[in-house]
């Protein structure tokens, strides 16, 4: 178990993500866009309480915006711009938009910033459904969360977390481990306990990372981008996430969509412990024809340990 705790630092890179890219004019702005394409992808590296799923080699949600260096002008790599452009009173708006983008995120912002344009640019048109834009703030929550965790080849979900932390609870017990060690487990063991939304067990195993001392530049950059990442970026889009998966109940209380909506909601709610929120998602989901017997399976599992 513990070399499998220390491998978490090996960086996996075979059968990687695979992304085309082509540079296009941009559609609102000076200069080119780099426009992206998914030619390929693997969940090799597991999935999250919340259902983020991992490949190994790269992750697709972070190529999924498209942005014009000129303007911010950005889109969602697949879908491309919008048809509206033509419209003069809409470039109005969107000179407006992307002026303001431009103060509240500088001129180079980062992934999760570029997915937050996107949407209030999509919000100009009319009728965007609500679950649209709640999968792309759940992305870009989860481009910040890759900042934070990266891959572990294999972790399948929050049962799987769960073990290894037990398993890493007895290895830190063992008087032989050196300090270097231990800072690995705590490190790794703090990044599996995000990914399974154990949060506070995460933020036990930073703290003791951090209290081990004589921390090196590296490690201290480390340690700081994973606080920054799991405390301030990432929570602020699942929040946003929520707001717009509630909005979708309220229209649509039934089917697939709407059975996954209360699932993720519920845990999104588990990570901001929100514990009745939680439980009433979960039973939602759990009380659902909709809802598949892995995702119902996991909402129990999950219920009973809130």
């Amino acid at each position: 178990m513990i070399s499998s705790l220390l491998s978490l630092m090996i960086p996996a890179t075979i059968q990687a993500t695979e992304v085309g890219i082509r540079e296009l004019p941009c559609p609102f702005g000076e200069g080119t866009v780099r426009v992206y394409a998914k030619l390929s992808a693997n969940r090799l590296g597991g999935w999250d309480s919340d259902l983020a799923s991992y490949s190994v080699g790269g992750q697709w949600r972070k190529y999924a915006i498209s942005t014009c260096p000129s303007s911010l002008y950005s889109f969602p790599s697949e879908g491309g711009p919008s048809d509206q452009l033509g419209d003069e009173s809409y470039r109005q708006e969107l000179q407006a938009l992307l002026e303001q983008a431009m103060v509240d995120f500088g001129e180079s912002p980062p992934i999760w910033e570029r997915y937050e344009i996107a949407i209030r640019i999509l919000k100009l048109e009319d009728n965007i459904e609500p679950i649209r834009i709640a999968r792309l703030y759940l992305d870009a929550a989860w481009t910040a969360r890759d900042e934070a965790v990266d891959v572990y080849r294999g972790l399948e979900g929050p049962e799987m977390a769960w073990s290894l932390l037990e398993a890493g609870k007895a290895e830190l017990k063992k008087p032989a481990l050196d300090v270097p060690t231990k800072k690995i487990l705590h490190h790794n063991l703090a990044r599996v306990a995000h990914r399974g939304g154990f949060l506070a067990l995460r933020d036990q195993h930073i703290e003791a990372f951090s209290s081990l001392g004589d921390l090196s530049d590296a490690e201290q950059e480390v340690l700081a981008r994973f606080r920054r990442m799991t405390t301030e970026v990432e929570p602020l889009y699942l929040a946003q996430a929520a707001r717009h998966l509630e909005a979708h109940l309220a229209a649509t209380p039934e089917g697939n969509l709407s059975s996954w909506a209360h699932y993720v909601l519920g845990d999104i709610a588990r990570r901001a412990g929100q514990t009745n929120a939680a439980r009433s998602h979960f039973q939602a989901a759990i009380d659902s024809r909709y809802t598949d017997p892995p995702t119902r399976n996991l909402a129990e599992w999950l219920l009973d340990r809130l």
